[in-house]
């Protein structure tokens, strides 16, 4: 049985973890699988865009929701995006069947973390300042829907066939490498 981790927290208290996440996730460790880490962060980015949708309507200061969400921006989600695009991505085109047809998918897939980048780093000054105790501006709330609404879209297409399409593709080496890579980067340490 594959132990789920909450490897979008490790860097976070658990106080600051997002709404509805698992509490007091372990670390990541030889025996967990990348790709169920992936699904894991999935699960941690769709509360957030259901956070900022929160934080689009609200009448009055969320100032935990906001630093909540700047934090998965700051910290979290840049790593998973790296995991993505440097480690998994590159796998999954070096092990699809032609009959996959995955990578045209994968560059849109990668095209879309450059564009959802731009859109997080444009609303983290906004964010900043709703941490603060500000409440968001118009043009803030209709940001954090467009990102929110962007981000959904971007996790069907990865958990609907690339995330399947690599568990089915992947050589347990693979995924041990992908694993080792996953843990550097939120350690600091070279991969083994």
């Amino acid at each position: 049985m594959t132990k789920i981790i909450d490897p979008a927290n490790l860097r976070m208290p658990p106080a600051d973890a997002a709404r509805g996440a698992r509490p007091a996730p372990p670390a990541i460790d030889a025996a967990d699988c990348p790709i169920e880490t992936l699904y894991e962060e999935h699960f941690q980015q769709r509360q957030m865009a259901a956070d900022m949708e929160v934080l689009a309507e609200t009448p009055a200061p969320r100032p935990e929701l906001a630093r909540r969400i700047l934090n998965n921006l700051g910290d979290a989600l840049p790593h998973h995006r790296i995991d993505e695009d440097e480690s998994l991505f590159p796998r999954l085109r070096r092990r699809a069947e032609p009959e996959d047809g995955i990578g045209t998918m994968l560059d849109r897939l990668q095209a879309e973390h450059v564009e959802l980048h731009a859109m997080a780093e444009a609303l983290k000054p906004a964010l900043a300042c709703m941490a603060d105790g500000a409440l968001p501006a118009p043009e803030d709330r209709a940001a954090l829907r467009r990102f929110a609404q962007a981000e959904r879209r971007h996790l069907i297409t990865e958990n609907a066939l690339v995330l399947p399409l690599a568990r089915l593709r992947l050589t347990a080496a693979d995924k041990a490498a992908t694993l080792a890579e996953m843990r550097a980067r939120r350690t600091g340490a070279s991969p083994a």
